[in-house]
């Protein structure tokens, strides 16, 4: 598990922003996954390890595009909003993400602007605001190629209760 950030109490986030940027980090994340495995490449086992900790819990699989995800959207995110509470699937330290994945270029928020108005959208308190990732859903059915069981998940809670969420399908484009 990957917790990062310590806001400051009176910094205000946008949802119908941090949602757009979310989006936006999902379908990057999406590309990188698809970059790793094609349909028969046999690449989907790169960089494979068991991310499992307790004995007798069984093989818990992880791979380099699962890191390489969530390295893309933590690290998207953090550009924007540096104090951001982010929880992820995956252990920061477990292992390489591929070079594709560190661009952290400042992502987009205009792709939700014609379906949220400004007077729908709401500030809320950073500190009261968590993300919850998992960049790639169905990790075990990637490694066996199996890709229509695969996404990637962003959650967005406040005060531990859902706000919004975003899901993107790395193989429904």
């Amino acid at each position: 598990i990957f917790v990062r950030g310590a806001s400051m109490a009176d910094e205000t986030v946008s949802v119908r922003a941090l949602t757009a940027c979310c989006a936006h980090l999902a379908l990057g994340a999406a590309a990188i996954i698809r970059s790793v495995a094609s349909p028969g490449s046999g690449n989907s086992k790169e960089g494979l390890v068991d991310k499992s900790d307790e004995p007798g819990v069984g093989f818990d699989p992880q791979t380099i595009a699962d890191r390489s995800a969530q390295h893309f959207i933590t690290q998207g995110l953090l550009v924007v909003w540096p104090n951001l509470r982010i929880v992820g699937e995956e252990p920061e330290d477990s292992g390489g993400v591929l070079d594709s994945a560190k661009a952290s270029s400042k992502p987009s928020f205009d792709s939700l602007n014609e379906c949220w108005s400004d007077a729908s959208d709401q500030l809320l308190l950073m500190s009261e605001v968590c993300v919850w990732v998992d960049p790639l859903d169905g990790t075990k059915e990637f490694t066996l190629e199996r890709f229509d069981f695969v996404s990637t998940l962003i959650g967005i809670t406040l005060r531990g209760r859902p706000v919004a969420g975003v899901l993107a399908e790395p193989y429904y484009f």
